[in-house]
């Protein structure tokens, strides 16, 4: 690890501070001091008079130290990978500032709208399907992990197009192991599907009651206006203001009686 430290301060590497010190980019302050002061103890020049990297090892440490322990610059490190300790201007305010709004000018911001363009180009590509099925080989059918790994996917809106995917690599040779797990998974996919067909039918069904119940209002109010106007004020009459229909002032035509008849009769295609 000692080895790390004279090369370590001089990377453009946002990574290569915190391994010279054994520590992960996510370690503490309180972390960072104490791998100091045992890296500290172990480098400095005193206790390895015969090694003649000594002083410059240590002075490295202390740069990368001097990174590390301070939030503006570990900050700034962390987001270029910059280290130059040696330069006054290198961590001044206005160069962190104009070293952010460049890098923020080229690395494009993750947005919605972003991973949304990302998605429209992703979906449906060479690499999306190359993802599926190399994540059906490495965890052996298993869909649920599958969707777990694959980018933007959702298996209520891809378990489809993912079956479809893996189904043709089956047939073609690309993949040769039809897993257990994902039979299983498929045979769910077909359930639910003709599940879904049937509550789709019966929906279908339901509404075209609905339409011939209308009908049957549509002939109801047709026969008590051909009727003549005494009839209608007696049975007829009540049936009409039992189903809500307005009854003319004058009688249909013969024109327009057939066609409210041929409404009702007329069978559904």
């Amino acid at each position: 690890m000692t080895d790390n430290l004279l090369s370590a301060s001089a990377s453009t590497s946002s990574t290569r501070l915190y391994e010279a010190m054994g520590l992960s980019k996510t370690a503490t302050p309180a972390e960072i001091r104490k791998a100091y002061f045992k890296l500290s103890l172990k480098v400095h020049p005193d206790r390895n008079p015969d090694d003649p990297d000594a002083t410059a090892r240590f002075q490295s440490l202390q740069k990368i130290y001097a990174v590390l322990s301070d939030p503006d610059r570990r900050k700034l490190y962390d987001e270029t990978g910059i280290t130059d300790a040696d330069d006054p201007d290198a961590y001044s305010e206005d160069r962190c500032e104009s070293l952010r709004a460049f890098y923020k000018a080229a690395f494009k911001e993750v947005t919605g709208d972003a991973i949304d363009e990302f998605k429209e180009t992703y979906q449906g590509s060479e690499e999306e399907e190359a993802e599926v099925l190399s994540r059906y080989t490495e965890f052996e059918g298993d869909m649920d992990e599958l969707f777990r790994h694959v980018m933007l996917s959702e298996p209520e809106d891809d378990s489809a197009r993912f079956s479809e995917m893996i189904e043709r690599a089956l047939e073609d040779g690309r993949l040769t192991v039809r897993f257990g797990r994902y039979e299983t998974w498929r045979e769910k996919l077909s359930k639910k599907k003709k599940s879904k067909g049937t509550s789709t039918k019966k929906t279908t069904r339901k509404n075209k009651k609905n339409e011939s119940a209308a009908g049957d209002f549509d002939l109801a109010a047709a026969i008590l206006a051909k009727r003549p106007r005494s009839e209608s004020q007696t049975g007829l009459g009540a049936f009409a203001s039992k189903y809500g229909v307005d009854l003319p002032e004058d009688p249909l035509d013969d024109a327009a009686f057939e066609a409210a008849r041929a409404r009702l009769t007329k069978k559904p295609k």
